[in-house]
This record gives structure tokens, sequence and C-alpha cells, in this order.
């Protein structure tokens, strides 16, 4: 996706969920919390994702820089993301393509890759297994070793 689209993309969602919030508004108390509770980050994060295209589409632009090869190295992330979660599960991959990521695509010192790492595995467990108590995919590996 080109940086444009991107930009149009961060637009769009971020309609999205201040739309959804927008109408969560007039829902009883109740009701509305659900909402809330995804919207409001929704509409936090896309603002940010859209200031932070709008800056990126302005450096390219003056750097007149490419961005397929960046795109698609994102996509290849994304999709041994993807590969990673079925076959080992969330709590298991997600760590270790955190660090992959943070180690090698963003040049993170081992020591930062470690604890984003750490950090990632910890708000995966906590959060999702314990707090939450969301059952997870295990991944297939793991479920045809044991």
């Amino acid at each position: 996706m080109t940086i444009s689209g991107r930009v149009a993309t961060s637009a769009i969602m971020l309609a999205i969920f201040a739309g959804m919030v927008a109408i969560a508004s007039g829902y009883p108390p109740q009701a509305r919390f659900m909402p809330y509770v995804v919207g409001i980050p929704g509409v936090l994060l896309c603002a940010v994702q859209l200031v932070l295209d709008l800056r990126e589409s302005r450096r390219a632009a003056a750097a007149g820089e490419s961005t397929l090869r960046r795109e698609l190295f994102m996509l290849g992330w994304l999709l041994a993301f993807l590969a990673g979660i079925v076959l080992f599960g969330f709590v298991y991959a997600t760590p270790v393509l955190l660090f992959a990521f943070l180690r090698y695509a963003a040049r993170e010192r081992t020591k930062v890759a470690l604890a984003g790492a750490a950090g990632g595995f910890v708000m995966m467990y906590l959060v999702f297994v314990e707090m939450l108590e969301i059952p997870l995919h295990d991944g297939l590996i793991p479920a045809w070793l044991g």
C-alpha cells in the first residue's frame, strides 16, 4: 500500500472508530461500556497513526523514496507473524517474533529486543489468558506434540 493509501486507510479507520463511539454515546450506560472500551483507544491510536502517516508522506515526498520495498518487507513480517501464530500459538509466537522484529528489522539492541519480547509474553499471558480468560489459539505444532 502506498503512503497515500495508508493515510486514507488511517483516516477511514479513525472515522469508523469515532462513529462507533458517537453511536454508543446514545446507548444506556451498561450497553455503551464495551464500545467505549474498544472505541476510545481505537480513536486515539488511529489519530496517532494518521499523524504518523501524514508525517511519513511528507518525508517520503521530500526524499523521493520508493515505499514498495518497505511495504513488501512489512507484508513479509505480517505473514511470518500469522504463520507463527498458526503453528505455535499466540503466547509462544508473540515474544519470538517481537524479538526478531525489534532486533533485526528495527535494529534495536539485544537488551531492548529481549525486554520487548518479555513484555509481549507477559501482556499476552496476563491480559488474555489470566485476566480476560480468553482461550487463545494454542498452535498446531504444540497440539501435535502433546
